[in-house]
């Protein structure tokens, strides 16, 4: 941590925001969070759930605890995509047999509809090899784990995390896209979950607070902390304003007026717009 903010005090002319998210609340988010606000940086917090799934049950018994709607679509997908050809799922946790599996994921997240918003890892250079590093480092100790759900012989979902100390980090997931109406990449995830309940695993952390469609599988959520760091410069000003006092203070004055739902459907309408940020 004195590294980190060396780094960001040495380097203030290359960056002007930083957002630090999903911290789980305890001592070293605290310290975090007194060393910035010390650091003549415009420092502002917001709050975040993350789902994660509680491991201590084998799989049965969890996908029997699951509404009987969601069971029953899980097992209607999974049929679906077997009437397609013979279903194998690939598991690669090995470097550097993962530098090819991570060649696999990417090609099959070209197909997906993560290019056109330009989520993809390889759209950016750094950021492919950011994660491809990620699989060297881990792979090297058998603890980066990405899966292939291959139909007929086909490569058309894939999904890799982090396994250490009893905890699984799913990292990424992707499917084509041209299998949308067989849910490729929920089949998947029920395959990986159901997988890791036979390991030696204590929590699956789905790692992203945007990903409300995973508490699908779960009720249990960690509540984390986003730490949003502004130089202080004029224009960072007027947003850091905008963002986390302004919209703040109409944010609460529309919940105590009972107007706040309808204002929030109505933005939506305008997806660049501020008030969906933060």
């Amino acid at each position: 941590m004195p590294a980190f903010f060396a780094y960001l005090a040495h380097s203030r002319n290359e960056w002007d925001i930083i957002d630090i998210d999903e911290q789980i609340p305890g001592a070293q988010t605290d310290r975090l969070r007194r060393e910035l606000a010390s650091g003549d940086y415009l420092v502002a917090e917001s709050e975040t759930i993350c789902p994660y799934v509680r491991m201590d049950t084998g799989w049965q018994e969890f996908f029997a605890a699951r509404p009987r709607k969601m069971r029953s679509n899980i097992n209607r997908l999974r049929r679906r995509v077997e009437k397609l050809g013979e279903v194998h799922v690939r598991c690669e946790n090995q470097w550097p047999e993962l530098n090819d599996a991570m060649d696999c994921y990417a090609e099959i997240e070209s197909r997906s509809w993560k290019v056109e918003k330009s989520l993809d890892i390889a759209s950016d250079r750094e950021h492919y090899f950011f994660y491809v590093g990620l699989a060297r480092t881990f792979g090297q100790q058998g603890s980066f784990e990405l899966r292939i759900l291959e139909c007929a012989g086909k490569p058309i979902a894939s999904t890799f995390g982090i396994r250490a100390n009893g905890v699984f980090q799913s990292l990424k997931i992707a499917h084509d896209r041209s299998y949308d109406r067989y849910s490729p990449g929920t089949v998947l995830e029920s395959y990986e979950l159901e997988n890791l309940f036979g390991e030696d695993v204590e929590l699956y952390e789905f790692m992203g607070s945007f990903l409300a469609n995973k508490l699908m599988w779960t009720s249990t959520v960690h509540r984390t902390s986003n730490i949003h760091i502004y130089q202080r410069q004029p224009r960072l000003k007027v947003f850091f304003f905008v963002y986390f006092m302004f919209k703040r203070r109409i944010k609460n004055m529309l919940k105590r007026i009972g107007q706040f739902d309808k204002v929030d459907r109505f933005l939506k309408r305008f997806p660049n717009n501020p008030f969906l940020r933060h």
